[in-house]
């Protein structure tokens, strides 16, 4: 069977996932049921009474409904609030709910995935006429845990990268066999990145936009690619808008209106400046948006092409992983979008007697992975510093940062060897973290470690300009 990979948009209200394989032209949705939006399943889990099954989407609605089951939605806020939920007298933390809801999710989209492939299988076998030969003997497998080892990427792309979601999400993964090597991390802004720089170069030759209207909220991204520097840089600016209304607002003739003369003007203050060769629709919100937001299509339809599109975060999740996957990649290009930092860390020194720079974290690394590590000889009188400063931007200034061996023994001459790793606890704050490891048998290791944070900001207000 060919191997899988799997876009995972986890919102608050609602999780979309995608799929593609090798073959595949592009990826595509996984249909969770029926209504008017069958790709989206909310985001929430119930357990049945006097049962021990777990259930989500239509199933978990019918249950709450009827009063057969215990329903808990909003996991994301659940996670970051370490919040907890008594159901059938047990207390579950967030963690549980949140794993119950993954393993059920991702068996059902296996079980997706591989149906809608055997059939593209069984087409191509028909095409070409091969025979196929059954077994003599059908095999029955004996029961056992479900198998997740054809998943071979599973990305999540997440509208904020809070690092106590990300590691409940990591665990999560790991109790159910999918080891942290085959997983991703990603946030919307790059995922939007990849899809866009997935479609034909006509649709990004200039700047593209996207308006997301769901019940989490109204959002506006602009992607932009400068081609001027190798390799090209691909920037995604993103909007938290104000203008932002329940969906609940579009169920009257007279709340439709209401909603186009908020989105009108909206539209054309974000669209102000730019050139736009495309923007994309995307999110339950904008369902039938041609007869009710007349004044907002007229706006964005003005000069551009739009287009109306569903799962763009969960598809350019499953693209991103997919080219992770390749020998080449199809995303030659630095990423300047929410998760990846716009600065390098470095520390200077003496190589055979000569200056050296020596790199710890690259420059647009995505700060949930980026780990630096490097063995030094310091002689306890020059100070230890690093060098974080960035190029993607302009105005973001050099800076030293110092660190601290107050606590390390003092030798002679260039005879302590310090262990130093650099990583991130968030996106603006470095970990930065020193260990003694002696120097041979001269002067054994102490043990001694020191630890710091050092907080690191750029221009917040330019990442999300408009």
């Amino acid at each position: 069977m060919k191997h899988l990979v799997f876009g995972f948009d986890l919102c608050d209200d609602t999780t979309q996932v995608s799929w593609c394989a090798a073959g595949l032209a592009e990826p595509e949705m996984v249909i969770f049921g029926e209504g008017d939006h069958p790709e989206q399943i909310a985001t929430a889990v119930c357990r049945l009474r006097g049962e021990k099954d777990w259930v989500v989407g239509e199933d978990a609605a019918r249950a709450a409904l009827f009063g057969t089951g215990s329903i808990v939605d909003k996991l994301t806020k659940m996670v970051a609030k370490d919040g907890t939920a008594t159901m059938e007298g047990i207390r579950y933390t967030a963690e549980d709910l949140m794993f119950a809801f993954l393993d059920t999710v991702l068996r059902t989209s296996m079980t997706y995935a591989k149906a809608r492939l055997e059939d593209q299988t069984e087409g191509e076998s028909e095409e070409t006429a091969e025979p196929v030969q059954a077994p003599a003997e059908p095999e029955i497998p004996a029961p056992q845990p479900f198998d997740f080892s054809a998943l071979e990427r599973l990305v999540f792309t997440v509208p904020s990268l809070d690092r106590k979601l990300l590691d409940v999400l990591m665990r999560c993964c790991a109790k159910l066999g999918i080891e942290k090597e085959r997983v991703m991390i990603r946030s919307h802004g790059e995922s939007f990145a990849c899809y866009t720089a997935s479609q034909k170069l006509d649709i990004w030759a200039n700047d593209v936009g996207l308006f997301d209207l769901s019940r989490d909220g109204l959002r506006f991204f602009r992607f932009r690619c400068v081609r001027g520097g190798k390799p090209g840089l691909l920037q995604v600016r993103e909007n938290y808008l104000e203008e932002s209304f329940s969906l609940d607002l579009l169920d009257t003739e007279s709340g439709r209106k209401l909603a186009d003369s908020i989105l009108t003007p909206c539209a054309e203050r974000m669209l102000a400046g730019n050139v736009y060769s495309a923007v994309l629709l995307s999110g339950s919100g904008f369902s039938e948006c041609e007869s009710w937001a007349t004044g907002f299509l007229k706006t964005v339809c003005t000069r551009r092409r739009v287009f109306m599109t569903e799962g763009v975060f969960a598809k350019g999740a499953a693209l991103c992983g997919f080219d992770s996957l390749q020998k080449t990649t199809h995303f030659p290009y630095r990423f300047d979008t929410a998760g990846r930092v716009p600065l390098s860390v470095s520390v200077t020194g003496l190589r055979k007697g000569s200056p050296v720079k020596l790199t710890l974290i690259e420059e647009g690394s995505n700060w949930y992975e980026a780990v630096g590590r490097a063995d030094l000889l310091v002689n306890g009188k020059d100070p230890l510093e690093l060098v974080v400063e960035g190029n993607m931007r302009a105005g973001i200034p050099p800076r030293r940062i110092p660190v601290s061996l107050a606590d390390f023994p003092v030798r002679e001459g260039y005879t302590t060897r310090v262990a130093l790793t650099v990583s991130f606890r968030a996106e603006d704050v470095l970990l930065i973290e020193a260990e003694d490891l002696g120097f041979g048998r001269i002067f054994p290791a102490t043990g001694t470690v020191s630890r710091q944070e050092a907080g690191i900001s750029w221009n917040q207000a330019e990442r999300r300009a408009r």
